[in-house]
């Protein structure tokens, strides 16, 4: 699953599916990192583990501690 927000995260957990998080304020670089490395690691049983761990971590660090529709 792909998504933008921490909803689309646990969706994907909820259903046993890995996530491809596309992170704020970087979406454009974050469809170029799929389109040139995640969709391989995809198609080559390698996305899974550490990889999706670190993108993960990534995304988590970059969203808002409150959303800004909630300030």
């Amino acid at each position: 699953m792909i998504g933008d927000a921490p909803g689309d995260l646990k969706a994907a957990r909820d259903n046993n599916a890995l996530f491809f998080p596309i992170d704020p304020g970087a979406e454009d670089a974050s469809w170029q990192v799929l389109f040139e490395e995640g969709l391989d690691r995809f198609f080559a049983g390698t996305y899974a583990g550490a990889y999706e761990k670190k993108l993960v971590e990534q995304f988590d660090r970059l969203l808002p501690e409150r959303p800004p529709w909630k300030k």
